[in-house]
């Protein structure tokens, strides 16, 4: 099998091990501050960015309280309240975010935790009834002789097809302010070419 790389080395949400420390070396993110969410490293990031700019034209620089929070303001924005409630084709939703079809949206149980968090809806995971299932690679990632697949598979769910349909229902009746839908598919191949 060809590959167009050598080696992979997987950094995500690691610390390194060697600090390099000096005079214009700069470091932000999970450099500094560990493994943390990708707003924070964001925020690492702009507020070096401002440090530098503030060495470069020789002006003051407040340490921020937190590393992985920026407060730099943007010149001209005014702090208005924004209301979140959205429509969706005709239907009021008390904020544009749902959860789509993911480990966290499978099942009743789950769902109901979510809109108890104040989810404003999501997507059930999707069901197949009675059918082999293959998503096709080019959704995946693959590796190996055995073909082993992983990442897509989670919007997969292993529940029946009218299990599906009765928590919707029921999901529906116990929250109508929130917006519950159900994925589902129909028979795939399994051969990549043609699917």
């Amino acid at each position: 099998m060809y590959r167009p790389f050598d080696l992979v080395i997987i950094a995500v949400g690691n610390r390194p091990a060697f600090k390099i420390e000096g005079e214009g070396i700069y470091s932000s993110g999970d450099m500094v501050n560990g493994p943390t969410t990708v707003v924070e490293a964001v925020a690492s990031g702009k507020n070096t960015a401002f440090r530098i700019h503030a060495e470069l034209a020789k002006q003051a620089f407040t340490e921020p309280e937190k590393a992985t929070k920026s407060t730099y303001s943007i010149p001209g924005w005014k702090k208005l309240p924004v209301a979140l409630d959205t429509d969706f084709f005709g239907r009021k939703l008390i904020s544009p975010f749902i959860l789509s079809a993911a480990p966290p949206s499978d099942g009743y149980d789950q769902m109901k935790q979510a809109y108890e968090a104040g989810w404003a809806g999501g997507i059930m995971k999707t069901a197949f009834d009675n059918l082999e299932i293959h998503i096709p690679s080019e959704y995946m990632f693959v590796w190996g002789e055995g073909k082993h697949t992983f990442a897509n598979c989670d919007n997969v769910s292993e529940h029946p097809l009218d299990r599906v349909c009765d928590e919707v229902s029921r999901l529906v009746q116990e929250y109508p302010d929130r917006l519950t839908m159900a994925s589902t598919g129909g028979p795939v191949t399994g051969d990549d070419g043609s699917g």
